[in-house]
């Protein structure tokens, strides 16, 4: 359904942030592809404990719907 990349947080350059992005193909097949992105990203937002990654934000750029978080290494 996405993929995901390693990105840089524009507000704080010293952070690193795995940066997940609704796939061109998820996104041609289905016109909900990009509310259920959105719906996905906003029940991980409201998960909170020491063994999740920590969410720092969901949006949509230019019609591509992303969200940002924790990059682990590894």
């Amino acid at each position: 359904m996405g993929v995901v990349y390693a990105a840089e947080d524009e507000r704080d350059s010293s952070r690193l942030v795995a940066l997940k992005v609704v796939s061109q193909q998820s996104q041609d097949r289905s016109a909900d592809a990009a509310r259920r992105f959105v719906r996905e990203a906003k029940i991980l937002e409201s998960l909170r404990h020491p063994n999740i990654v920590s969410f720092y934000e969901v949006g949509v750029f230019q019609d591509q719907s992303f969200f940002a978080m924790e990059l682990l290494s590894g």
